[in-house]
């Protein structure tokens, strides 16, 4: 009951404290790990994996998804029926372990002032897309989008990396494979979780509440490599259900 409670309350309580969270990081000659984090709130401490990159965090209540950028330094997360929230690093201190060097980091929140991804081009093409970003939330409301992914399969493995996003103002490239990632060439689009088993996706503009796809029909693309089976699968936008 206190569970469910928290995670109806959570998106509510979001906003009357600032969250902050403490990383746990060791390193070793061939990489490291930032699994060992918590996420502390004022009705509660969770263990969160802050590692680099998005994933759907499964223990902190009302948290649908968390993104971090260990080389700037900062991350972004959203909770249900929130706009994004971000934070950054606001203190660390190092010391050695067994696991070989170890640090902790605290990362506490802050106003969002940046946008995620990298869009590369002309100057006349970066005021185009700059200027598409800033309609894009209010455009997406007008028109449901839809996303197409090529898959195509030998006999060792699937690709599903070319991906493309459809919208009433362009279309866009996008990786088709499974998990969360920061679209860096979808004007406003700032994090796409697609889940191949459950055949559904979620997704974030700038500035909006969390929008879903499903998983709706497939085709055959228009060329296949020699030897390959490809199929077109075609998401829809739906209401979120889950």
């Amino acid at each position: 009951m206190r569970l469910l409670t928290l995670v109806v309350l959570a998106p509510l309580l979001g906003f009357a404290a600032a969250d902050f969270m403490v990383v746990k990081t060791f390193c070793w000659c061939c990489g490291c790990n930032s699994s060992d984090a918590t996420w502390r709130s004022a009705y509660g401490n969770y263990p969160i994996d802050a590692n680099e990159g998005c994933r759907d965090p499964p223990d902190v209540p009302g948290m649908n998804n968390i993104c971090m950028d260990w080389g700037k330094k900062r991350g972004h997360f959203y909770f249900d029926g929130q706009a994004k929230r971000c934070l950054v690093e606001t203190s660390s201190r190092s010391y050695h372990c067994a696991e070989g060097d170890c640090s902790e980091r605290v990362f506490s929140e802050v106003a969002c002032t940046w946008r995620s991804g990298k869009i590369e081009g002309t100057d006349s093409t970066m005021m185009f897309l700059r200027a598409f970003a800033l309609l894009a939330p209010l455009v997406s409301l007008a028109a449901a989008d839809t996303l197409v992914v090529n898959v195509d399969c030998d006999v060792n493995a699937c690709s599903y990396l070319d991906g493309k996003w459809i919208s009433a103002y362009g279309d866009y490239y996008v990786n088709g494979a499974d998990g969360c990632q920061d679209p860096p060439y979808v004007p406003g689009l700032n994090t796409l979780c697609i889940d191949w088993a459950h055949a559904r996706a979620h997704f974030y503009f700038d500035n909006q509440g969390k929008r879903c796809l499903r998983l709706d029909r497939y085709d055959q693309p228009d060329y296949c490599l020699p030897n390959h089976n490809c199929f077109r699968y075609w998401w829809v936008e739906v209401t979120c259900t889950w």
